[in-house]
């Protein structure tokens, strides 16, 4: 007996001899497999960094990351900021959107000394991220 097989993204696989049962099996693994590697090359490449010194102690930064995806509502895009604060002291995370024929808006998030975490934006599609700075 001969099974076709096919998952999203895959394409056909053969089973032959095989029950419908380990034939089912072999097509949620596949697509298990192609899922869990399509996920992760979409969240490394939207990903974009950028760190800030610390006035003391030296040597230390402020860590920041972000990724952009479309949310499920349309006409909003999502951002989520992550941000690692090894300083002695608070910052403050500036994140800076514009549209055209508009002035610019910001978004502040407030970060106190050593804490970690992240914090999510929604925004309309068609404002841009034009700039991300701490101070």
């Amino acid at each position: 007996m001969v099974y076709l097989v096919a998952a999203a993204g895959v394409g056909l696989a053969v089973v032959s001899g095989a029950s419908p049962a380990s034939a089912a099996t072999a097509q949620s693994s596949a697509a298990a497999k192609s899922a869990t590697h399509s996920s992760t090359a979409v969240s490394a490449a939207s990903l974009s960094r950028k760190s800030f010194p610390c006035k003391s102690p030296k040597g230390k930064k402020l860590t920041l990351s972000w990724s952009k995806k479309a949310s499920h509502f349309p006409g909003i895009t999502s951002y989520r900021f992550y941000f690692n604060n090894h300083c002695n002291q608070k910052r403050t995370i500036s994140v800076n959107f514009t549209r055209k024929h508009r002035k610019p808006e910001s978004y502040l998030i407030k970060v106190n000394a050593h804490a970690n975490g992240d914090k999510g934006r929604n925004i309309a599609n068609w404002w841009k991220l034009v700039s991300v700075t701490a101070y």
